[in-house]
């Protein structure tokens, strides 16, 4: 449900920030409006979900509807100064959360090991995010040189944008398949109801935050590695 309401808003900070540009025939008048906005209620609102104990369904609403309304309006503002890049980007991470939603409701790939849930989280994300390319493709709002990321800076000869989204989306697929061993565990050991808002909300807030999360995960795996060869 928080993943459809951040789609729903991503699509309106898309159709927002394109606005002043369809009205004046120019590409390039689009505005910053949607995505300061969206940036403005998502500090605010993860603010005071911070300052709580018992989070508000309410206001975790509206947090995710910020972030969805920041991540449309951003991707579709700098789009049109890097063409190919920054769209493919918020393309690639909402991709591996389009796979990922469906695989963790599995039972069976909860239970399988790290690596493999990390594996089948790629292969879904990648697929997605294919589908996403292609299906943007015959959309008359979409130019057609971004269609993956060809608009784009190259580097080596390949679009700067595919490169992105190529380690974005093994990064975010890692830190899910850790989100799943935590939700877990909380579920496992009968946690309050609502602790689900507070996994879903997890979920949503690693699609900007798995930057500083990814790394973070890899440090605590290798000292939990690095403890257990020392038992």
């Amino acid at each position: 449900m928080l993943f459809v309401i951040l789609h729903i808003a991503a699509i309106a900070g898309i159709l927002l920030t394109l606005a002043p540009a369809v009205t004046a025939g120019d590409p390039q008048a689009v505005t910053v409006l949607p995505w300061l906005i969206g940036l403005f209620a998502g500090v605010v609102a993860f603010t005071l979900l911070r300052d709580q104990k018992r989070l508000t369904p309410s206001l975790i609403i509206v947090a995710v509807a910020a972030e969805g309304l920041f991540l449309g309006g951003i991707a579709t503002y700098f789009e049109g100064r890097m063409p190919g890049v920054v769209l493919q980007v918020a393309f690639a991470a909402l991709s591996v959360v389009v796979a990922f939603l469906p695989l963790a409701a599995t039972v069976q790939i909860r239970r399988l090991r790290r690596g493999a849930r990390t594996l089948l989280f790629v292969a879904g994300g990648y697929a997605v995010f294919m589908l996403h390319n292609l299906t943007l493709m015959e959309m008359d709002f979409i130019p057609e040189q971004t269609a993956w990321g060809q608009g784009a800076t190259s580097v080596l000869g390949a679009p700067l944008g595919l490169i992105l989204a190529a380690l974005i989306v093994p990064s975010l697929a890692y830190t899910l398949a850790r989100t799943v061993e935590h939700t877990e565990a909380a579920a496992n050991e009968r946690a309050p109801a609502h602790h689900a808002w507070q996994a879903g909300l997890n979920v949503m807030a690693l699609i900007l935050w798995h930057i500083v999360e990814t790394p973070r995960s890899l440090v605590l795996a290798h000292n939990a590695a690095e403890e257990a060869s020392g038992k």
